[in-house]
């Protein structure tokens, strides 16, 4: 295995979901996202073959060949999953896109795909209900005021 390849992966990686959280979504294509999934899958095969301290190493080379900040080892081991949910976050995100997304939703790491997408879209829903009510309150806070 070449350890560069992973390296410039793992700072593609982490450009992809950086931008993933942008409107920048909103031109990409299933195509696009195919071979973006591709390169999760490869880094999480790769890494699965490296110790943990050998990943670590990896990680902090992709900081400092890029500058920017690399995802956690953790989050490495679970790229497509990271970036899958990612996407689902996104209200830029096209309704084909998001329909493949769904489809698709199945990892490496996490073999019942039923469940950790329920699980996923649950936590999005309270975050996302949480966030309306907070925001609420400080509509009327101000009013207030």
């Amino acid at each position: 295995m070449n350890n560069d390849a992973l390296v410039n992966t793992i700072i593609s990686f982490t450009e992809l979901l950086n931008q993933s959280k942008s409107d920048a979504v909103k031109n990409w294509d299933i195509d696009f996202i195919q071979k973006s999934a591709d390169q999760c899958v490869f880094i999480e095969t790769e890494l699965s073959l490296l110790q943990l301290q050998e990943c670590a190493h990896l990680q902090a080379k992709a900081h400092d060949q890029s500058g920017l900040d690399i995802p956690s080892v953790h989050t490495l081991f679970n790229a497509l999953h990271e970036f899958f949910k990612t996407l689902l976050q996104s209200v830029f995100l096209s309704n084909d896109v998001y329909l493949y997304v769904m489809r698709n939703y199945r990892f490496l790491t996490e073999p019942d795909e039923n469940e950790i997408l329920l699980k996923d879209l649950t936590e999005l829903a309270q975050k996302s209900a949480t966030d309306n009510i907070l925001r609420d309150m400080l509509d009327e806070l101000s009013r207030i005021a």
